[in-house]
């Protein structure tokens, strides 16, 4: 499966997956990991959310920087998780920035 930039209205889609996939950390830590309360249609316009699967079953936030990519959220679907969804995406150097071959950083889901 292809990972793309994801595209206008796809916000709501990416939200849903976020929920899904991080909801079983609250009980574990007593309140809702930082991705859950992100607004995806504001990364979607900024062109930092990318999505992998039609319909979508994986989703990061990712931001280029000069020597690296920083990647805050990777999330997927529950059914999915698993079978290389989430880090065959976000390590797609489709992703990455030209001049950019690595290193990535990885936020944690305590991230925000």
């Amino acid at each position: 499966m292809s990972v793309r930039r994801a595209a206008e209205g796809d916000g709501p889609a990416i939200s849903t997956i976020v929920q899904r996939a991080f909801s079983h950390y609250v009980p574990r830590i007593g309140r809702r990991p930082g991705p859950m309360d992100l607004d995806y249609a504001a990364l979607v316009g900024r062109g930092e959310a990318f999505v992998r699967g039609e319909p979508i079953e994986a989703a990061l936030v990712a931001r280029p920087q000069d020597d690296h990519l920083f990647v805050s959220v990777i999330a997927v679907e529950p059914g999915r998780q698993g079978r290389g969804a989430g880090a065959s995406s976000w390590l797609s150097p489709r992703l990455r920035p030209p001049a950019v071959a690595s290193p990535s950083y990885v936020c944690t889901p305590m991230c925000g």
